[in-house]
C-alpha cells in the first residue's frame, strides 16, 4: 500500500477494497451526521456565529439504515488500525 495517501470516497468501499488488515496507525473520520430533514435550527444560537442545518440527500437516512451504516464503517476501521492505532471522529452529541 502506498503510504502518506489520501483516498476520497465512500470510506466503507475504500477500507474493504483497498486497505490492508492492520495497516493504518489514524484514521480521522467526519461522517455524515444525519440530521438533514430533523427541524433542527441552529441560527444565532450564540455557538461562536451562525449555524445552518444541512438539508441534503447524503444525509438523511432512517435511524437503522444510519446505525448499519456507522457500524459497517466502524467495522473496517477495526480491522484495519494496527493494534496501537488511534481513530478520532468528529460527531455531534446526537449521534453519541
Amino acid at each position: 500500500m502506498k503510504t502518506n495517501t489520501i483516498h476520497k470516497g465512500d470510506c466503507r468501499q475504500i477500507l474493504k477494497k483497498e486497505i490492508p488488515d492492520e495497516s493504518i496507525d489514524l484514521i480521522f473520520a467526519d461522517p455524515p451526521y444525519n440530521l438533514s430533514g430533523k427541524s433542527m435550527e441552529w441560527k444565532n444560537k450564540g455557538l461562536g456565529g451562525d449555524w445552518f442545518k444541512v438539508n441534503e440527500k447524503w444525509d438523511t437516512m432512517t435511524e437503522s439504515d444510519y446505525l448499519k451504516f456507522t457500524q459497517a464503517w466502524l467495522k473496517e476501521s477495526h480491522r484495519v488500525l494496527r493494534p496501537h492505532g488511534s481513530i478520532y471522529i468528529s460527531c455531534t452529541y446526537h449521534n453519541i
